[in-house]
């Protein structure tokens, strides 16, 4: 027997709703961003910041049977989302996902020497 439940927005819960918003943020990627290692990444760039930084103005859509099927997600002050990002979200984003370890190497120790004539050859 289908259900009679319709689909419904209701405000996103982090204990079960982390998962279908980072599933349905990689299904919906530009095109673009629907390759490895882009569409990895793609939901610590527009997703999980959103929800783990103002939970409160972040939603789903239910379908019916408890899965999120869909989000509305925003910073109801964008100065003040910009500077939570930076000090909060960007020192734990390593800890997030080990593909977002920043690669271990150095410059070349001739890194940047010949700047003023790099673009003299073109």
């Amino acid at each position: 027997m289908a259900s009679t439940t319709k689909p419904f927005i209701r405000p996103y819960d982090s204990s079960k709703d982390s998962n279908f918003v980072f599933r349905v943020c990689q299904k919906t990627a530009a095109p673009g961003l629907l390759k490895e290692p882009a569409i990895l990444i793609a939901p610590y760039i527009w997703c999980v910041p959103y929800v783990r930084l103002c939970p409160d103005h972040c939603f789903v859509v239910d379908d019916g049977q408890g899965n999120a099927v869909g989000y509305i997600i925003c910073a109801p002050d964008t100065p003040e989302y910009v500077q939570k990002y930076k000090e909060e979200y960007i020192p734990v984003l390593e800890d997030l996902d080990p593909l977002l370890k920043k690669p271990q190497m150095e410059p070349p120790a001739d890194w940047g020497t010949d700047l003023p004539t790099a673009f003299q050859t073109f």
